[in-house]
């Protein structure tokens, strides 16, 4: 189930954050997103949050969230969902009510960046990412970044 975020939420969304993130980046320890809580917490305060439930429990086991401008800041699903479609049900559902436009993946995260390829997510540019030492990739939807060449001809 997909819904909005409350407040009961944070805590146990902040604590699977750490740990998702932690497994994406093996090259970045845990106290590397510890001390990044307010990346999360800026997350949390994107325009369009959403949390995905399953069916019958209100704990939350995922979160997307989007920027007032369609870039996507965040996505995660627990460990034990992932592959299991709910990361897919939070991205369609984003993608349908905001028309996520953009993101940003660091380089090591694979797993991340071949699932974001597969909505149509193509690497446009590359960034140093001075914090974590290692590059950041650009991405942008196929659809949209075509569409708006289309509209500057």
């Amino acid at each position: 189930m997909i819904r909005p975020l409350v407040p009961a939420d944070r805590e146990r969304l902040e604590r699977l954050w750490i740990d998702t993130f932690s497994e994406a980046h093996p090259s970045l320890p845990r106290r590397f997103w510890e001390a990044r809580r307010p990346v999360f917490y800026r997350a949390l305060a994107a325009e369009t949050v959403r949390v995905f439930s399953r069916c019958g429990l209100v704990r939350p086991d995922g979160l997307v969230s989007v920027s007032s401008d369609g870039e996507l800041q965040c996505l995660f699903v627990a460990r034990a969902l992932q592959g299991t479609g709910a990361g897919s049900l939070l991205l369609d559902h984003v993608v349908e009510e905001n028309r996520v436009r953009s993101v940003r993946v660091l380089e090591e995260n694979l797993g991340g960046r071949f699932f974001l390829q597969r909505y149509g997510f193509i690497e446009t540019g590359r960034e140093a990412n001075p914090v974590a030492g290692q590059q950041e990739l650009v991405m942008y939807r196929e659809e949209l970044r075509t569409e708006s060449m289309r509209r500057r001809a």
